[in-house]
């Protein structure tokens, strides 16, 4: 299973506690191409829904005016606003 780092944020970390030497071992690490993305339940789109009886949420997206997962996730999710 990979996890994914902020490089970067790790390389602050070590030079924090190495006196601000830096790691060339973190410099020379593989990266990968990753990008941020909004899951459903964090998207200004997703609209949660119950039935009749006030059971079962589902789950819908404005932007596709579809049916979406929770934990689901787009190329067009936008992080609503806190």
């Amino acid at each position: 299973m990979s996890r994914y780092i902020d490089a970067d944020k790790l390389q602050e970390v070590f030079k924090e506690l190495h006196g601000g030497k830096r790691s060339l071992l973190i410099d020379i690490q593989p990266t990968a191409d990753a990008v941020e993305v909004v899951r459903c339940k964090d998207c200004r789109y997703m609209t949660e829904h119950y039935d009749v009886d006030g059971n079962a949420p589902y789950w819908t997206c404005s932007e596709w005016d579809s049916g979406t997962d929770y934990d689901g996730f787009c190329s067009y999710g936008e992080r609503k606003e806190q």
